[in-house]
């Protein structure tokens, strides 16, 4: 969870300050939308030419690979953390620098396939894992070192959000990309 992009709303729901995503979905809620997300990822992922995938429109814009590559750590992080929260007291969670590790792991250079390949392992035992979850599972406690304490919930709603934020991300990206190559002929 990151406290930059995700704020608390009045209600005490977090919220998405950039896609507006709500964090209150049901625990069913969540597993159904990442099951149902997941081919959608991978549908915007391979829908980008294979020739454009390591290209960013900008310094600042990650490329269609670095958005994949981000979604498998992203992916594997969540359910981590959803897995200790679950069976460990009050564990510390570490925070997840995304830039430095998109950096640090070249992500402009992973192809996309064996990052939807990480994606859909995680996503599919993270799933699993949730829907075995008891019911006062879902309220067990973690420590965030940067966002401080978070209920288990709010964790395992940072996966639907991750997907559904980033499938429209590369959706765009996508579209101007395929915009760029007609325009300029690159």
């Amino acid at each position: 969870m990151d406290p930059t992009q995700v704020l608390r709303e009045s209600d005490g729901t977090f919220r998405c300050r950039e896609c507006g995503f709500r964090y209150a979905l049901t625990g069913s809620s969540i597993a159904e939308t990442c099951s149902r997300t997941m081919p959608e990822v991978r549908e915007a992922a391979l829908a980008v030419p294979d020739e454009l995938r390591a290209r960013r429109v900008a310094p600042a814009v990650w490329s269609p690979n670095a958005y994949c590559a981000h979604l498998a750590d992203a992916s594997e992080l969540i359910e981590g953390r959803v897995r200790r929260i679950a069976s460990e007291d009050r564990p510390v969670l570490k925070g997840y620098d995304q830039d430095a590790a998109a950096e640090r792991g070249r992500f402009d250079e992973v192809p996309v396939e064996p990052s939807l390949h990480r994606m859909e392992a995680a996503v599919g035992r993270f799933v699993e894992l949730i829907g075995a979850l008891p019911e006062d599972a879902w309220a067990r406690v973690g420590v965030h070192e940067e966002a401080g304490e978070i209920v288990l919930r709010d964790i395992a709603h940072d996966m639907p959000h991750e997907l559904l934020h980033h499938t429209g991300d590369l959706r765009r990206l996508g579209d101007e990309l395929r915009s760029l190559v007609v325009r300029r002929g690159v």
